[in-house]
């Protein structure tokens, strides 16, 4: 297994709304596994410690209406048990294929609304596929994710032999409790059936990539973010992307 541990510590001020203060310890466990029919398993666990320290948190960008200057102490635990089933065929001389499901079981205490807790590296959430197997699907660690969930998806592959790739993926998540927790209305994240999430991805060569990622509402498919992008790749390790977000 691979443990890790990092630390992420600030100190905001503002001539009008919250000053916050955080000293933060993140430690990680990683443990895959292959088992005799092909299927990789992965045990993860995230752990979060943070103390805080703050002033008018009733001001932006938090708004609490719960505390206004203090400090608190945060603590909490993510651990999953994540299952793929990559299948591979070759088409021979135009490279091979692979299909691959996936199921994740997160668990952990639930976190709920969080109020109390200044919010400066987690305010305006997506839910994408690029998140959808986060053990804490918010990119900071000022709001932390709870309770117990399953996350879903399909993932198919064309690798062609010149290094190229056609990729597409499509997913979602259902959380056991009805409890929306730190999620903002909007995120795709509130009700306990997530919004449904994909991506599709094209390279003919190594150094151009086409992606397209999308999230779709879970009762009516309506879109309700699309994110579009060209890279391109020197070999100076240097690139050049454009895109379009909705």
């Amino acid at each position: 297994g691979t443990f890790t541990f990092d630390t992420w510590n600030f100190a905001t001020f503002r001539e009008a709304g919250t000053d916050t203060q955080r000293a933060n310890i993140r430690l990680g466990y990683s443990l895959p596994y292959t088992d005799g029919a092909g299927s990789i398993w992965t045990i993860r666990a995230i752990s979060d410690i943070s103390g805080y320290n703050y002033t008018d948190l009733a001001g932006a960008p938090n708004y609490s209406t719960t505390a206004d200057n203090g400090g608190i102490a945060t603590a909490n635990i993510r651990a999953a048990l994540d299952w793929r089933m990559p299948f591979i065929r070759s088409a021979g001389e135009y490279g091979h294929q692979v299909i691959e499901p996936r199921v994740q079981v997160v668990t952990g205490p639930l976190t709920g609304q969080q109020t109390s807790v200044p919010n400066e590296d987690s305010i305006d959430y997506e839910f994408t596929d690029a998140t959808l197997f986060n053990l804490n699907r918010f990119g900071g660690r000022d709001r932390q994710e709870g309770g117990t969930r399953f996350d879903y998806a399909l993932r198919g592959a064309w690798h062609f032999p010149n290094g190229g790739l056609l990729e597409g993926l499509a997913g979602a998540s259902y959380r056991i409790q009805n409890d929306g927790g730190p999620f903002y209305v909007g995120s795709g994240l509130v009700d306990r059936a997530s919004d449904y999430v994909g991506r599709a991805r094209l390279m003919p060569v190594p150094w151009l990539e086409f992606l397209g990622r999308g999230r779709f509402a879970q009762d009516d498919g309506a879109l309700r973010f699309l994110d579009l992008s060209t890279t391109v790749n020197f070999d100076s390790g240097t690139s050049v992307s454009g895109g379009y977000l909705y």
